[in-house]
């Protein structure tokens, strides 16, 4: 297991399927990520909602690695290889990794479901390179292996999406994502949800944009980007907040919503 988790972890996941309701990453959902500090997803980096809720799907996690060209070869930026596999199975050996015109490194990834707010039955697969969000997935996967040693049948965690930061002698500022878990579900209410979701046409869960044609968001090292203690610029991303939840309040709303989310373990 990748970031020295727990040697049991791989008899204690094999209760747990390898392929999850909502799918493998990059088939199924819309790439998070997370940069200087904020939290978006999608092609148009929509922001995600302060203190919203999101699932994750245990059976979702993945491990791996993925290249991406540098400025040496010039090819920047471009996806160059990836080699992810279900974070029941052994990491990949890098030695078998094909040679690149670039670099092969540690990735890692989880698969949500936002439950509340404004971002409600938006599928996402978060996939990260750097130590910050290697370190929030591990801390994530540690507190479910706590929930399956202890026989407890609620092991999805509920979430919400925060920062931490800490002060660089070159870059000033510099943000780490936090991942809070504030509550759990059973398995088999997450995928209730998930079923819930994609048979609803007003929630719109993986049929507002394609994640075929959706380009996987470059590589994002947060122990590096300088951040400044100056006020953050306004909002300009391309969700204006108000008017989307004017125009969700005109939608019809399923009679599951109102309670779907009411049991916290």
């Amino acid at each position: 297991m990748s970031d020295n988790l727990p040697a049991n972890i791989m008899d204690l996941a094999k209760g747990l399927q390898q392929s999850a309701s909502v799918a493998a990453s990059g088939g199924a959902g819309l790439y998070m990520k997370f940069a200087k500090g904020d939290w978006t997803y999608g092609a148009e980096e929509t922001d995600v909602e302060d203190k919203s809720e999101w699932a994750i799907h245990p059976e979702g996690f993945q491990h791996g690695w993925i290249a991406w060209g540098d400025k040496a070869h010039g090819n920047k930026g471009q996806k160059l290889g990836e080699d992810m596999v279900p974070a029941t199975h052994a990491m990949p050996a890098k030695a078998n990794l094909p040679e690149v015109d670039g670099e092969w490194d540690q990735q890692v990834a989880m698969q949500m479901l936002c439950v509340s707010g404004a971002d409600e039955g938006t599928a996402v697969v978060f996939n990260t390179c750097s130590v910050g969000g290697r370190s929030a997935y591990q801390g994530v996967l540690v507190e479910i292996v706590k929930k399956i040693q202890a026989n407890d049948p609620a092991i999805a965690p509920i979430v919400t999406l925060s920062k931490d930061s800490y002060k660089h002698k070159e870059h000033g500022k510099v943000y780490t994502p936090e991942i809070v878990v504030l509550g759990w579900e059973t398995l088999e209410t997450l995928n209730e949800w998930v079923a819930e979701y994609q048979e609803s046409e007003s929630a719109g869960m993986l049929e507002a944009d394609d994640p075929v044609e959706e380009a996987e968001p470059a590589p994002v090292v947060e122990e590096v980007v300088e951040e400044k203690d100056e006020p953050s610029p306004a909002n300009t991303r391309k969700r204006n907040r108000a008017a989307a939840k004017e125009a969700k309040a005109e939608e019809p709303v399923p009679a599951a919503t109102t309670s779907r989310r009411r049991r916290r373990k």
